[in-house]
């Protein structure tokens, strides 16, 4: 499905105009506030913040407040995330807008977005389920 979606972007006509206009027009609108804004975005999908999401469970794990199954199965979620988006742009190969106007590095096809994928698939349910234990504060017997 995925790998479809990205052959539909790069081969219709209809959302190469639409991203030539998005694109112009948030170029054209660019401000520091902006700019900081979707730096902490792509931040959000960085490994970085994999490694600190993953980190942050361990100690719950640690200190008794998720089980161990829970960072395994964030781990098998990562791998699985990862492996996708690498597939599909590699058999994509959607190319990206012109570096003069890129906010971060980057490398590889723009199509899927390993950050916006990295969020949606692993941080915003592993941070949250972190975040659950801790406001939750019940601690998680072992047996």
């Amino acid at each position: 499905m995925l790998v479809g979606a990205g052959e539909l972007v790069t081969h219709s006509s209809a959302i190469a105009q639409f991203d030539r206009h998005t694109t112009a027009w948030v170029v054209a609108h660019r401000s520091h506030t902006l700019d900081a804004t979707m730096k902490a975005v792509t931040w959000c999908g960085s490994w970085l913040a994999v490694a600190v999401t993953g980190g942050l469970l361990l100690v719950l794990v640690v200190v008794r407040k998720l089980p161990l199954f829970v960072v395994i199965l964030a781990a098998v979620g990562w791998v699985g995330e990862v492996t996708a988006v690498n597939l599909v742009k590699s058999v994509v190969d959607r190319q990206r807008p012109p570096q003069i106007i890129w906010l971060v590095n980057a490398h590889g096809g723009s199509f899927p977005s390993g950050h916006a994928a990295m969020q949606r698939s692993y941080l915003g349910p592993w941070a949250s389920s972190g975040a659950s234990s801790l406001l939750l504060g019940r601690p998680h017997d072992r047996h």
